[in-house]
């Protein structure tokens, strides 16, 4: 080992020209530099600590990284970090949050009008009956009732503007028809459509008067039911 060490010093004096003493301090400058490298790479840059374990004896050396191990000798590689350990408990509840706005209210499910103002004299078509309703998909259902004073039976024709069509006869054996009351004859006409709209659309409910005698249109009512409520 001395002789190793002052080979080493004889040759950093002739390299140098420098004398024993400044040879010597460069000589453990070197040393130490070498050593501060070789330590710089244990642990790897991912933490991560290099080994060789002997096979023969179990002696485990650290090494740096990259180095190979010797014959009869196993390379192990040693994790800083430990296995992830379990969840946690779960923690107490936060305190309640502010209250938010209030939303903006949701349109109703069913729309519905019901005539007002007294009863319609029916001379040729009219509009009995309107109800504006906004986009969307309706199932539609009206009813008028038609009332004449005369003992001939007198036809009323309705219709709803989304197509559905009756006719009711105030007196007589027809479709949909009742018997006089109180020296009336009277008839009620119902109609049901389905219907979908793109933008705001008024359903309106038409009935047509007979060419001679007269019928008046009353009670009448329409309902329209999204078909497609909002939740």
């Amino acid at each position: 080992m001395k002789n190793v060490a002052s080979a080493v010093i004889s040759r950093i004096a002739s390299v140098t020209n420098a004398g024993p003493k400044r040879v010597i301090s460069l000589t453990i400058m070197f040393i130490l530099a070498t050593a501060i490298i070789a330590l710089a790479s244990i642990p790897a840059a991912n933490g991560s600590i290099s080994a060789c374990y002997s096979n023969a004896n179990g002696a485990l050396r650290v090494v740096d990284t990259g180095v190979t191990c010797r014959n009869g000798e196993t390379a192990l590689t040693i994790s800083q970090t430990g296995p992830q350990g379990p969840q946690g408990p779960t923690g107490p509840a936060g305190p309640t949050g502010t209250q938010g706005p209030q939303g903006a209210s949701g349109k109703p499910d069913v729309y519905s009008a019901s005539q007002t103002g007294g009863a319609v004299v029916l001379i040729g078509p009219v509009q009995v009956l309107s109800l504006t309703v906004p986009a969307g998909s309706y199932v539609i259902n009206a009813k008028v009732t038609g009332t004449s004073g005369s003992n001939l039976g007198h036809n009323m024709p309705c219709s709803l503007s989304t197509g559905d069509h009756a006719r009711g006869t105030t007196r007589g054996n027809g479709e949909n028809m009742d018997l006089s009351y109180n020296g009336f004859t009277y008839v009620t006409v119902p109609l049901q459509d389905v219907a979908t709209f793109t933008t705001e659309t008024a359903i309106t409910l038409t009935c047509t008067g007979p060419v001679f005698g007269q019928v008046v249109a009353e009670d009448a009512k329409i309902t329209a039911i999204a078909a497609n409520p909002a939740s």
